[in-house]
């Protein structure tokens, strides 16, 4: 677990800890990540919730400064009903224990559930070229689950993505290609990530990419996710059943399972364009994509 005085995970991709597939695991510590350089020495506070200064997420990310940290009680699966807009640098923790004296994120379950469960809203809504980690959550349902169409430089990591359904061409997000994740510009790193059971009507119904500098998916699992317009009365063609990207500099994928996921239209397991990828011991299994 990152002790309160260590430093925000911001240097580099190449020295973050790797977890296993399809799980959540305790989070170590890590070198600093820093992907716009090295900062410089700045104070930062934890604030915790439910707590009685900030008995809600909301009310800590609005009471945060850049830089601090929210830590959040996981006991029993606790679930917080929410749609949360971050404009600031924060990091966002799940799965702790209610005395926050220990964080184990498969244990102290963390949950992100939609406010109006109508599928209209993201769970996060990213504004601003933020540096944001959100890690240790259950997230579940909303348009998407995270949203940051801003350049904002992303850390997810050991979440759960399920019950997205991106499948409305009404603004102000009609079109928009992902459903777990989507993004636009900045950077990413998706470290030990499970993503099942998504459905859209766009491109990449498990993660939209698009004019990134760099992405990187480290032991992640995607499974059962599929664009299927029809299913929502769009009739236009969805590419990417898992994965959808465009104008990403470096893709890379290690240690990834993409597996039964579909497409109506081309691509079932993923389709990318003009996108430099590599991938590393990774499966990709069982994809059903139409040719039309």
């Amino acid at each position: 677990m990152r002790a309160e005085t260590d430093p925000p995970p911001w240097e580099s991709f190449d020295h973050v800890s790797c977890y296993p597939c399809g799980g959540l695991r305790l989070i170590l510590p890590v070198l600093a990540l820093g992907l716009v350089g090295t900062p410089t020495e700045v104070h930062s506070d934890v604030w915790r919730v439910p707590s009685p200064e900030t008995f809600t997420l909301a009310v800590a990310i609005d009471a945060a400064s850049p830089g601090d940290t929210i830590q959040v009680v996981g006991n029993g699966g606790a679930t917080y009903f929410v749609n949360l807009t971050i404009d600031k640098d924060l990091t966002v923790q799940g799965g702790w224990r209610a005395d926050f004296l220990m964080r184990d994120p498969e244990i102290y379950v963390s949950v992100l559930r939609d406010a109006n469960g109508e599928f209209e809203r993201p769970i996060i809504r990213v504004q601003g070229t933020q540096q944001l980690v959100i890690e240790g959550f259950k997230i579940c349902g909303g348009r998407f689950g995270v949203l940051a169409q801003e350049g904002a430089d992303m850390v997810i990591r050991d979440c759960v993505f399920r019950e997205q359904e991106n499948g409305t061409d009404l603004p102000p997000f009609g079109g928009k290609p992902g459903g777990a994740v989507r993004m636009v510009g900045g950077t990413l790193l998706m470290e030990g990530v499970d993503i099942r059971g998504i459905q859209t009507a766009f491109h990449g119904a498990a993660i939209g990419l698009e004019s990134m500098k760099r992405a990187i998916l480290r032991d992640c699992w995607i499974e059962d996710c599929v664009n299927f317009p029809i299913l929502f009365g769009i009739i236009t063609p969805a590419f990417g059943g898992a994965l959808y990207t465009a104008d990403v500099g470096d893709l890379r994928l290690e240690r990834t399972n993409i597996i039964r996921c579909a497409s109506l239209s081309q691509g079932g397991l993923g389709y990318l364009e003009r996108t430099s990828v590599t991938a590393v011991d990774c499966a990709f299994e069982q994809g059903a994509g139409s040719l039309t």
